[in-house]
């Protein structure tokens, strides 16, 4: 009998043994840090400066028409720097701000002066992020409340759905690609990872077609689905109170779908990251998508991160995060579900 029990044990360390001992292979993520309201001139600061090239930072950085003549100092620095950037044309609140099927001419216009701007002054772009969001979302409340989002979803869907219009956004959006890369850069779409429902299931757009946002089927280089838990967290989905456990393991698993189904680069965004927010949450976040393979990470924003006292202390946690797999959660599950049934009603209402 002790024999039999001291077996036991061993088999138990044994068992444990392997399981402490398996590690995940990933390889080292590139990151990229947005900033949309910085000022240029905070962005030539010396100190700033410093920050970027000791961490090899990459900042896409917004810029509409108003800024733009603003933005050549900052882009001719960077550039003699050797501090990587990427462009995110922005539009003005009139006509949408994000890039939409309703304002392909607007952004047509400005990523023209974008590049004839850059021809001038000796610039090399290597990328443009186009990041594309229902201009409903610029004036939007968030909604804490399965009824408070129905009630909302209701109205956007009965002003954006639209076969006819989101088919000639296709045409729309492929054109902007190809200006793009005539330019000879990259051509990154950013939209809401809400899209991911339709992964895997060509012809079928009714996500795509609610946000306003043709992705799928086109020639981008990048696809970046943003996804930011601090939105999210505390929404009352039907009796469910949705926790950062559930949105943390609901990312690792959406972008585990992404990797199986989608053949070009995958990025995601998080935050959204200010110094009210808890690092360790954002922290969580970027382990889960190391642990689910994504290799490009975006985070929202260089803003914030400036906006703390010590910039430095928060750039070693972000770079040091290593991969950790999320527990599974039923609040991960209702979620995932309650996605499955949006997508369904919008293919019904499409």
């Amino acid at each position: 009998m002790k024999n039999i029990k001291r077996l036991i044990k061993i088999i138990i360390f044994v068992v444990l043994g392997v399981m402490v001992s398996i590690e995940i292979s990933w390889t080292k993520p590139e990151f990229t840090f947005y900033t949309e309201f910085l000022d240029y001139k905070k962005l030539t600061q010396s100190e700033v400066i410093e920050l970027l090239k000791k961490y090899e930072i990459k900042l896409c950085i917004a810029t509409d028409e108003k800024r733009l003549p603003r933005l050549i100092p900052l882009l001719k620095k960077y550039q003699n720097e050797k501090i990587e950037f990427s462009i995110w044309p922005l539009l003005t609140e009139e006509d949408g701000y994000w890039p939409s099927e309703r304002n392909v001419k607007e952004l047509n216009l400005l990523l023209d002066k974008i590049f004839k701007m850059a021809s001038e002054n000796d610039i090399k772009i290597k990328e443009i992020v186009i990041d594309l969001e229902p201009p409903q979302l610029y004036n939007l409340s968030s909604p804490k409340s399965t009824a408070g989002i129905l009630s909302w979803a209701k109205q956007v869907a009965n002003q954006n759905l639209n076969r006819k219009r989101f088919k000639k956004s296709l045409i729309d959006y492929q054109g902007i690609i190809e200006k793009i890369h005539q330019h000879r850069a990259q051509a990154t779409v950013t939209t809401l990872n809400f899209i991911l429902e339709e992964v895997g299931t060509p012809r079928v757009n009714a996500f795509q077609d609610f946000l306003e946002a043709p992705v799928f089927g086109l020639d981008w280089n990048v696809i970046d689905f943003q996804y930011y838990t601090s939105k999210m967290v505390g929404f009352k989905l039907f009796f469910w109170r949705i926790s950062y456990r559930d949105l943390n393991r609901t990312l690792y698993s959406l972008a585990k779908r992404a990797q199986a189904h989608l053949s070009c680069e995958i990025s995601f965004s998080v935050g959204i990251f200010y110094p009210k927010s808890e690092i360790k949450y954002l922290i969580s976040d970027i382990e889960a998508l190391l642990a689910a393979g994504i290799e490009k990470i975006a985070i929202y924003s260089f803003d914030g991160i400036l906006q703390f006292e010590e910039p430095e202390t928060v750039l070693e946690k972000i770079f040091q995060a290593k991969p950790k797999i999320p527990p599974l959660t039923l609040g991960s599950s209702l979620f995932i579900e309650s996605r499955k049934l949006a997508w369904l009603l919008l293919r019904l209402k499409q």
